[in-house]
């Protein structure tokens, strides 16, 4: 099992740019996770059910649901003693084995719109063929076990990363029911080939700027500007981003900002829901 402190971060990655993110009771790892999300960016509100200081309601769960039914929750992390390939949870029971019930998740499930189902546990037993019992189903964004990430694609869950020490045969050939690889359904002839090889679009290589010649005078940008970069990005370093930076002098907006635990390639890692948001976040102050 990794480190929790890992799995935190990787769940903080999932709900990256949310407003507003709320935790049930007894879940210490989704916990961190959320004020982890709060430490990288501060005016998320974060809201713990029975923490003392870290809920900003008065009355537990239904004033959470009444601002879930607002539309004001971005993001709620939801477990299940169950979990199908078709995003449903079991929160009820097992043959004889009880769960804790399924309180809010059904109503929460439908209501949130970046829902991001965890289990540590990553095994038959817990991801099923179907669930016994659907306490929760819906359109879940994520679901991360103790060995991956998987995105809810067309109705399906969809591995798109695999922790360390973990392989993508292992898991998928490993009774993750519903879970394929998304690099091999899309590119099926790679399969064929051994070892196997995956197109992976590398970009203008032979541009200019790779000599240190830029091929345009960023001092004549005038319109508004944003730049983004991933914090592990090696191939364009951090005093590359700064220079760009300053040299927009006559832009009538700049913004430089930096994705945490991104490399170059952040369009297909999970940090690129930060990616939405930032660009998302500097179009809306344009209007």
């Amino acid at each position: 099992m990794p480190d929790p402190r890992f799995l935190a971060a990787t769940l903080a990655d999932a709900v990256a740019g949310s407003r507003t993110i709320a935790v049930g009771t007894n879940s210490p790892i989704p916990a961190a996770a959320a004020l982890l999300a709060q430490r990288r960016q501060p005016a998320t509100v974060v809201s713990i059910l029975g923490s003392t200081r870290h809920n900003p309601f008065t009355d537990g769960g239904r004033e959470l649901f009444d601002f879930a039914a607002q539309g004001r929750l971005d993001s709620f992390f939801l477990g299940g003693g169950q979990i199908d390939g078709a995003g449903n949870v079991n929160l009820v029971q097992a043959g004889s084995t009880r769960f804790p019930g399924s309180y809010g998740s059904a109503y929460l499930m439908a209501l949130v719109p970046n829902i991001v189902l965890f289990r540590e546990e990553h095994s038959p037993r817990v991801l099923v063929p179907r669930v016994e019992f659907i306490s929760a189903a819906g359109q879940p964004r994520r679901l991360v076990t103790g060995r991956a990430v998987f995105h809810f694609v067309e109705g399906r869950f969809v591995l798109v990363s695999a922790h360390p020490g973990e392989s993508a045969d292992g898991i998928v050939g490993g009774g993750s029911a519903g879970c394929v690889l998304a690099v091999r359904a899309s590119q099926p002839d790679a399969a064929g080939k051994q070892p196997e090889l995956f197109r992976s679009p590398t970009g203008v290589m032979a541009d200019s700027s790779w000599r240190g010649q830029a091929a345009y005078d960023p001092g004549r940008i005038t319109a508004p500007t944003l730049i983004i970069r991933g914090e592990w990005d090696e191939l364009t370093p951090r005093a590359m981003s700064q220079s760009l930076f300053g040299q927009l002098r006559n832009a009538k907006l700049r913004t430089l900002t930096e994705i945490p635990r991104a490399s170059h390639f952040i369009i297909a890692e999970t940090g690129r829901d930060a990616l939405f948001a930032e660009v998302q976040a500097f179009l809306a102050r344009q209007r």
